[in-house]
C-alpha cells in the first residue's frame, strides 16, 4: 500500500505543468488593468455578458460581451464611479442624461437630470438596453456608410463622441477612446479562461 501511495505522489510531482497551468487559469478573473476587482464589480461582469448574450442578434455576433464590460471599465471601472459631474454621464455605462432625456422626449430640467440620473444607476437593465440601443443605431449607421468590417468599432467611437468625420478633431478623441476600450477587451480575451470560470462560478 505504502508502494502505490508513493508511486503516485511521484506521479504528481513530476505531471505535465501544463495541466496545473490550466487549473490556474480555471480559476474565477480577479484582476483588471492591474486592479483588484471587488464583489460588487465581479458581479457587474456577469450581470453585463448574461444580458448582453440575450440581446440583439445583429450586435452580439460581434463578441459585445467583452466589448460592453471593457466601455464599463473605461466609463465607471465598473460601477465603481457611477456619476461623472462634469459631463452629467451616470450609470455603469456613463450615459450621458441631456442626451437620454432628448432620445425620449423628456423635457431637459434640473429635476428630471437628477431623477434619470439615479435611475441610470439604479436600474442596471435600463443602462445596458439604453447603453446598446446606442452601439447599434452607430453600428447600423456605419454599416450603411460601407464600413462593414469595423461598422462595431466606429460605433464604440461614436459611442464617445457621436457623429464625426475623417480626419476630424472627433474622429481622433474617438480612436483614443477606442484604443483605452480595445486594450481592456484585450486583456479579457486574454483572461478568457478565468472570464468563464467567474461566469460558471454561482
Amino acid at each position: 500500500m505504502r508502494k502505490i501511495i508513493l508511486f503516485m505522489l511521484i506521479c504528481f510531482t513530476t505531471a505535465d505543468t501544463t495541466k496545473i497551468d490550466k487549473v490556474i487559469e480555471a480559476q474565477p478573473i480577479t484582476h483588471l488593468d492591474g486592479k483588484m476587482l471587488d464583489k460588487n464589480q465581479l458581479a457587474n461582469i456577469k450581470f453585463i455578458y448574461k444580458h448582453t448574450s440575450e440581446w440583439r442578434e445583429e450586435v452580439s455576433k460581434g463578441d459585445l460581451g467583452r466589448w460592453l464590460i471593457a466601455i464599463s471599465w473605461v466609463e465607471s471601472q465598473l460601477g465603481y464611479a457611477m456619476v461623472n459631474m462634469q459631463s452629467y454621464d451616470c450609470g455603469l455605462f456613463h450615459a450621458n442624461v441631456k442626451y437620454y432625456l432628448y432620445k425620449h422626449n423628456i423635457k431637459d430640467t434640473p429635476l428630471m437630470r437628477n431623477i434619470y440620473c439615479s435611475t441610470l444607476i439604479t436600474n442596471k437593465e435600463l443602462a445596458l438596453s439604453h447603453s446598446l440601443e446606442i452601439i447599434y443605431h452607430f453600428k447600423q449607421y456605419w454599416e450603411k456608410r460601407g464600413h462593414n468590417d469595423t461598422a462595431l468599432h466606429r460605433a464604440i467611437m461614436s459611442y464617445n463622441v457621436g457623429y464625426f468625420k475623417k480626419g476630424g478633431n472627433l474622429e481622433k478623441i474617438g480612436l483614443a477612446y477606442f484604443k483605452k476600450v480595445l486594450r481592456i477587451y484585450n486583456e479579457l480575451e486574454a483572461k478568457e479562461n478565468e472570464l468563464r470560470a467567474l461566469l460558471a462560478f454561482n
